[in-house]
């Protein structure tokens, strides 16, 4: 009962779509394949380019799971960024799968990150960081 009207309502391939390739709704409500190179990142709005550009400047907005430089040996404080976040809140900062916490375990200056003591990495530990710059 009603079948015939969920299946008019159901998004069906339009001309773009290819297997492998990702999908996006077209104006129509179909599904079509995205336009453009292998490589390239697809937007939320359906558009896609080079991955990580956002205007044309050619330097991505976002880093994510960038490996702050610094070594980890228990005694080190210090950690540096390639890239300065900006704002300095969009930094999320892990250790070993564990959110840092800006200001209780860290401070950050430009690109260098600070650990307060007890927070320290240790000598085997896993510093992952994600922001936008």
């Amino acid at each position: 009962m009603g079948l015939p009207n969920a299946l008019a309502v159901r998004p069906t391939e339009g001309v773009g779509f290819t297997a492998g390739r990702a999908a996006v709704i077209d104006q129509a409500g179909q599904i079509d394949g995205a336009a453009g190179n292998l490589g390239d990142c697809v937007r939320v709005d359906g558009s896609s380019g080079p991955c990580g550009s956002g205007g044309g400047s050619g330097v991505p907005l976002f880093s994510d799971g960038e490996t702050p430089t610094g070594v980890i040996n228990a005694m080190n404080t210090t950690f540096t960024l390639n890239f300065s976040p900006s704002p300095t809140v969009s930094l999320t900062l892990s250790r070993n799968g564990l959110l840092m916490k800006q200001g209780t375990d860290y401070s950050l200056s430009g690109t260098v990150i600070t650990f307060f003591p007890g927070s320290v990495p240790q000598t085997g530990d896993v510093l992952l960081a994600s922001y936008r710059r």
